[in-house]
């Protein structure tokens, strides 16, 4: 399993994010969408919009569970 995000809980900007993502869901291309962030040239399709979408239940269900 990859990071907690049980309490206490810590700030991490965007990409960092992104990355502590990616660890623990690897199933998810989240490492394309920082990648594309920070200004490489990846291109983004639907899939990649609906990992966004299974990353937030996701970690929807992990702070309220």
């Amino acid at each position: 399993m990859g990071p907690c995000l049980s309490p206490p809980f810590k700030i991490a900007g965007k990409s960092r994010a992104g990355e502590l993502a990616a660890a623990r869901w690897p199933d998810l291309p989240i490492l394309d969408l920082v990648a594309s962030r920070q200004g490489s040239d990846v291109p983004l399709t639907v899939a990649h919009a609906q990992a966004a979408l299974v990353l937030f239940d996701r970690i929807l269900a992990d702070v309220t569970t």
